[in-house]
C-alpha cells in the first residue's frame, strides 16, 4: 500500500492487480469524495466512484435490500475512489495524478 507524503493519514491508495482505489479518510479532510472527484476530473485525471454495493444493484433492490442493510459495504463505497490504471502508464504520469490529487485537496 502507497501512501501520499503530504497526506498522510487522510488519504491511502490501495492496489490490487486489476485496481487502483484512493480511499478517504474522513476525519481529516475538508473534501466530500464527490467534491474531489469532480476536482480531479476539472484537472484532466479519470477518476471514478468505485463500485456500488452488491446489494444496491436493481435486482437486489427488487429483493427488498436498501443502503441500511450493509453499513460497513455503504462506508466504504463512500470513501473509495477508482484512479486510472493501466500496463503503459508512465511513472511521470503517475507522479502527475498525486500532484494533481494534492493539489485537489487543499
Amino acid at each position: 500500500m502507497l501512501e501520499l507524503t503530504q497526506c498522510d493519514c487522510l488519504l491511502q491508495i490501495q492496489s490490487t492487480k486489476s485496481d487502483l482505489g484512493l480511499k478517504m479518510n474522513k476525519s481529516g479532510l475538508t473534501k466530500s469524495q464527490r467534491q474531489l472527484y469532480d476536482a480531479l476530473w476539472k484537472r484532466g485525471v479519470a477518476v471514478n466512484l468505485h463500485y456500488i454495493p452488491v446489494h444496491r444493484q436493481p435486482y437486489y433492490e427488487n429483493l427488498g435490500f436498501n443502503e441500511r442493510d450493509f453499513p460497513e459495504a455503504e462506508q466504504f463505497h463512500c470513501e473509495l475512489i477508482s484512479l486510472p490504471m493501466y500496463p503503459m502508464r508512465k511513472f511521470n504520469q503517475q507522479e502527475d495524478v498525486l500532484t494533481v490529487i494534492q493539489q485537489a485537496l487543499y
